[in-house]
C-alpha cells in the first residue's frame, strides 16, 4: 500500500530538467547604460595599448550633473578642466565616435 504524499521519485525525475515555456519564464531587466557609461567603453578600447592607458582615465555619471571625468585620484566636470592635452583629445575622439553610433 502507497501514500500519495510519500511517492518516491525515480532517478529521471532528478537529472530530467522539466520543460517550460519561454512565455512562463520572466527574461531579466538589464538597464541601459549611461551615456557616460557607452563613451567610456569607446575610451577604454581606444587607451587599450597606449602609453595613455596607465593614466587610469574613465568617465562616469555624476546624478543631477552629466558625465565626470577621472584621471588618476582627479576628478573634472568637464573636458576642458582636463589639464594633459592628450587625454582630452582622446576624451573628445570617444564622444565623437559615441556620436557617430546613435
Amino acid at each position: 500500500m502507497t501514500n500519495a504524499a510519500f511517492e518516491i521519485a525515480t532517478k529521471d525525475e532528478f537529472t530530467t530538467p522539466q520543460k517550460t515555456s519561454s512565455r512562463e519564464r520572466p527574461k531579466p531587466v538589464v538597464p541601459a547604460a549611461s551615456i557616460a557609461a557607452q563613451v567610456d567603453e569607446i575610451l577604454q578600447e581606444m587607451l587599450a595599448g597606449t602609453p595613455l592607458e596607465n593614466k587610469a582615465i574613465w568617465l562616469m555619471e555624476l546624478p543631477g550633473q552629466g558625465m565626470g571625468i577621472m584621471v588618476g585620484l582627479h576628478k573634472y566636470e568637464t573636458v576642458d578642466e582636463v589639464p594633459d592635452e592628450a587625454v582630452r583629445t582622446v576624451i573628445r575622439a570617444a564622444v565623437q565616435r559615441w556620436e557617430k553610433k546613435t
